[in-house]
């Protein structure tokens, strides 16, 4: 993989897996019609969301091996990634929450109060699977576990850390099972691909080139993989046990798909400006459906819908970032 390349590539690959997942949250909102390969790759859409935590885990380990943290430094990390984080989730999560409580929620002024500040601390995510706004909860969680990953892949051999990824990959699929945090796993079974991230970050690398039967090779594993996931995925959706297995055959995806990207042309100027801001596109998006779905537009809409949608995301995500920007600014962020 040409790491130096897919730096430059990463806010058009941002920009790319937001559009990814709108449009799959819209397909299991909308009663779309079945229409080949369109309608498998909408099923995975939420692949987007591994290749979000793959480059994620790359860029940290990247920014950790160059800046040789000390404990001075991880404290700065911190700082500077849980309020990048944080501030636009609070922007979108208050009104989306209070929206919640207050409407789709029943009972007294205290129940739907307490309800709130479940939700928006995360409490219903950890203990009820509540998963609107997953992803802000899952990539803290990841971001205070990077330190420990990242000494861990630093200091440990590539059989000691296939092993680490195979136990990573078992705990996933167990996670079904475990009482408690089968809630979160959607989170658990992102942990391998994000770990991956962290390993290529602290590797020693080379810019290449893929010769041409090499990207071929690499396109037809691809694919079939592709075809094997969605087809899985739009068959047999309801067994845990094949959730986990589909959202791990995502990890060598996402590779190989970064592998290949990382290997050709330039970035596109429209999905890097989306890029820039896709963190507010998925917190907007997810947080306006519930609403237009309690309010009956979805039925009005429907398939309309994926037209409209993005478009008003995307305006809305832009005025998320300056609120964001200027809340940074004025408490030194």
């Amino acid at each position: 993989m040409n790491v130096e390349q897919l730096l430059k590539k990463r806010n058009t690959i941002y920009g790319i897996c937001a559009l990814w997942i709108i449009f799959f949250h819209l397909y299991r909102q909308l009663a779309c019609p079945n229409i080949p390969i369109v309608t498998n790759f909408l099923c995975i859409g939420n692949m987007g969301v591994d290749v979000f935590f793959f480059l994620s885990g790359l860029c940290l380990s990247l920014s950790a091996v160059k800046h040789k943290y000390s404990v001075v430094g991880w404290k700065a990390y911190f700082k500077r990634r849980l309020s990048r984080v944080l501030i636009p989730y609070l922007c979108v999560g208050i009104p989306y929450y209070l929206w919640s409580a207050f409407f789709e929620r029943t009972g007294s002024l205290p129940h739907r109060l307490l309800r709130f500040l479940a939700d928006l601390s995360s409490a219903t995510f950890w203990l009820r699977g509540m998963s609107t706004t997953w992803y802000v909860f899952g990539i803290i969680i990841f971001y205070l576990l990077f330190p420990l990953l990242f000494t861990i892949v630093s200091s440990t051999g590539r059989k000691q850390l296939a092993f680490l990824i195979t136990g990573m990959a078992c705990f996933a699929v167990l996670s079904a099972y475990l009482p408690v945090i089968k809630n979160s796993i959607v989170l658990w079974s992102r942990l391998p691909v994000f770990t991956l991230g962290i390993i290529l970050g602290t590797r020693d690398r080379t810019s290449y080139a893929l010769s041409r039967s090499t990207r071929i090779c690499l396109l037809v594993v691809l694919l079939l993989l592709f075809w094997l996931t969605s087809s899985m995925a739009l068959t047999n959706t309801q067994n845990k046990v094949f959730i986990v297995c589909r959202l791990l055959l995502f990890a060598p995806m996402t590779v190989l798909l970064l592998t290949l990207v990382s290997d050709f042309g330039n970035g596109l100027r429209f999905f890097e400006l989306l890029g820039t801001i896709s963190l507010e596109i998925y917190l907007v998006h997810i947080t306006i459906l519930h609403p237009l779905a309690y309010w009956g537009y979805v039925e009005r809409f429907n398939n309309r819908l994926y037209l409209i949608l993005p478009f008003i995301s995307v305006a809305i995500a832009w005025l998320v970032k300056q609120l964001s920007d200027i809340t940074r600014r004025i408490i030194h962020l």
